[in-house]
């Protein structure tokens, strides 16, 4: 792990219509176990967190997504170590996505609870919670990925 913290790439995928986004919950037996959470994970080597994102969602969920921009960066100190949160936005591949695997489901983002997620997930939800519209975006508008080189 360097001094700037485990890379992790978190995918938020909100729905069509921007209400609603892709959390599921922690098994108990690991780090934050019990916590809400996004999809995503750590970063292979080599793999940009962007990338890390959108793997670790279709593992985690079964739903492929398409990266919109990155919505927030954040270096965190838990007990079990440091880690570099990268947030993208992300929206479902298919405009119809299946059901997600478990423990993902489609929640409300009016309904979230930072609480409830581990601490450095608090100013993303934050931003869910306000109703912004954070899906308005048009392809013209999308952060140009770092992974196609």
């Amino acid at each position: 792990m360097t001094a700037e913290g485990q890379a992790v790439g978190i995918a938020v995928v909100l729905s069509g219509d921007g209400h609603h986004c892709l959390v599921g919950e922690r098994p108990a037996d690991v780090p934050l176990g019990g916590c809400l959470e996004f999809p995503g994970g750590k970063c292979l080597p080599d793999e940009s967190p962007c990338d890390a994102a959108i793997r670790e969602c279709l593992e985690e969920t079964g739903i492929a997504v398409t990266p919109m921009r990155q919505l927030a960066l954040r270096t965190h100190d838990y007990d079990h170590g440091r880690v570099t949160l990268h947030f993208w936005l992300c929206r479902p591949t298919d405009t119809n996505p299946a059901a997600a695997s478990e423990p993902f489901s489609w929640q409300p983002t009016s309904a979230l609870d930072a609480g409830r997620f581990p601490e450095a997930n608090a100013g993303v939800i934050g931003q869910l919670v306000s109703g912004r519209p954070l899906n308005r975006l048009t392809d013209s508008d999308q952060t140009a990925s770092t992974h196609d080189s």
